[in-house]
């Protein structure tokens, strides 16, 4: 994977980003109608050196998921859940990816 800042450059010149707080990317993407899907991404240093990058979006209210089948649909994955939702919307859940960066700190 790319730097932090490739990711950043690329995101801003493919799509909408309607939050930079530098290392924490919002992008909102229209899905017809009245619907939109937010992204968030955010860069993350991990054991002072690792360089990550967690990806997260909401997709459901909480009551609607069905979580056995959520459950086993992210069997086997790595670096990958899913929990309340991150943006002040504790009735809503989202998935969380996370990809290392080809870049490290040190």
């Amino acid at each position: 994977m790319a730097s932090w800042q490739a990711v950043r450059n690329h995101m801003a010149t493919n799509y909408l980003i309607t939050n930079d707080q530098g290392e924490r990317l919002t992008l909102e993407f229209r899905t017809g109608g009245e619907r939109t899907q937010l992204l968030f991404l955010t860069r993350v240093v991990m054991s002072s050196t690792e360089e990550w990058i967690i990806m997260e979006t909401p997709f459901a209210n909480a009551g609607e998921v069905d979580l056995e089948r959520l459950l086993a649909t992210l069997e086997g994955r790595v670096c990958s859940g899913v929990g309340p939702s991150w943006e002040g919307r504790p009735s809503s859940c989202g998935t969380r990816l996370l990809w290392r960066t080809s870049t490290s700190t040190s």
